[in-house]
């Protein structure tokens, strides 16, 4: 950057590989999580305590480091940053594609700019070209082909995995909302860590961490049908939380402001393309051209409404800010 503040083209560049590159250890994250539930080691609910357990781990330094002073207010915000924007979204996430698979459980996820949007239009009464409700259309017809359009239409599904992604789409949907409210003073990973450290509370409860199946850890598990060996389940786990959560969102928050949060959260599509290929070459799960299709124009409508609504004011609506977390 230069001393003004403006960004370089370096900069811009550099930005956006950083984003790039975090979306798809994202994608590659979905994949990793999907093998640890085939193998039946480690349920979704522990493998989503693990991952907030794991990355409060990672994170307490900078929260450490920082030593946060907030209001009671703040606090309440952080504590339902980690309940509703960190924990639930990837619980119910993981439940969804222990079920369906993981492209279609994604591009039903990132429909949540198109929640949010539709927040602002009725609850905060902010006006938007009308071409951005076109688009939110063509998203959810979009939606509605890649979930039917499947071998055996959408009764191939399993109803509650359909169910369930389509409640993390509004979990997610919160998460970028309550994300907006964080106090502005953190740095972002502080931010991250202190909604970590809130959710790790709320997972003591549920799972609590003395009583995570550790001993599972060095279980074997298959990388899938198409890709010959195994690793330990404990490697794996690992990989979720370091390669899964960590490294991508301080890719994230390293390459957010160099490029935007709109550029951010277009760029972010590219995780549902990556997961698709990824669960084909790995797993095995085949989309018809339909579906496929479906897809396309899902993710086409999403991004052509976040082009179009990031143009207004950032003070005029939510963003998939610099504390979004996807699933």
């Amino acid at each position: 950057m230069y001393a003004d503040g403006s960004v370089t083209h370096d900069s811009r560049r550099l930005g956006y590989v950083l984003v790039l590159s975090a979306s798809l250890l994202w994608a590659t994250n979905g994949l990793l999580s999907r093998l640890v539930f085939d193998s039946g080691e480690i349920e979704p609910r522990t493998l989503a305590a693990l991952r907030v357990y794991g990355a409060t781990i990672l994170l307490a330094p900078a929260v450490i480091r920082a030593r946060p002073r907030l209001s009671r207010r703040s606090w309440l915000k952080v504590a339902a940053f980690g309940v509703f924007g960190v924990s639930v979204p990837q619980w119910v996430y993981f439940e969804a594609i222990a079920r369906i698979p993981v492209p279609i459980a994604l591009v039903i996820v990132y429909t949540a700019p198109v929640l949010v949007t539709v927040f602002e239009r009725f609850v905060r009464h902010r006006k938007l070209p009308k071409v951005v409700y076109l688009a939110i259309g063509v998203a959810v017809v979009g939606v509605i082909f890649a979930v039917t359009g499947g071998r055996g239409g959408a009764g191939a599904l399993e109803l509650l995995g359909v169910v369930l992604a389509i409640v993390t789409a509004f979990a997610y949907a919160a998460q970028i909302m309550v994300a907006a409210v964080q106090p502005p003073e953190l740095h972002p990973l502080v931010r991250t860590g202190l909604g970590m450290m809130a959710g790790s509370i709320f997972w003591t409860f549920l799972s609590p961490f003395w009583r995570l199946p550790f001993a599972s850890f060095g279980a074997a598990i298959d990388l899938g049908p198409r890709v010959a060996g195994s690793l330990p389940a404990g490697l794996l786990v690992a990989g979720i939380i370091v390669f899964g959560t960590v490294i991508p969102y301080t890719m994230l928050v390293s390459g957010s402001p160099r490029i935007g949060p709109g550029a951010s959260s277009v760029t972010g599509m590219i995780e549902p393309v990556a997961a698709s290929i990824l669960a084909w070459v790995a797993l095995d799960q085949r989309l018809t051209i339909t579906q496929v299709l479906g897809v396309v124009v899902a993710l086409a409508g999403v991004t052509v409404a976040e082009l179009l609504r990031n143009r207004t004011p950032l003070s005029e609506h939510f963003g998939l800010l610099d504390a979004a977390i996807p699933p």
